[in-house]
């Protein structure tokens, strides 16, 4: 068979719409099970440091002192970036 190519002067994929060889079905499954295993591997990840990091925000807020709420009136706060600079910061 003669491969003719065609008015745009190219010459057509022969075999483009074929079905794959089992080698590149196993190929390709094996590149698909590659990709799932990553995925999955990064879900775990993220899933462990965001409870590091939720267990740490928890130790640290059980660890906050229970303060007033500031307002305008009161003299000082506790932090030392505001009483630092002077006052509280603009609303």
């Amino acid at each position: 068979m003669q491969v003719v190519p065609g008015p745009s002067g190219r010459v057509p994929c022969a075999g483009k719409n074929r079905p794959l060889d089992p080698d590149e079905a196993e190929f390709i499954d094996a590149i698909a099970e590659r990709d799932r295993t990553r995925e999955a591997s990064a879900r775990a990840e993220d899933a462990t440091a965001m409870e590091a990091y939720q267990l740490v925000r928890r130790q640290t807020s059980r660890q906050a002192p229970a303060t007033a709420p500031r307002t305008a009136d009161s003299q000082a706060c506790l932090c030392q970036v505001c009483c630092a600079e002077g006052g509280l910061p603009a609303a």
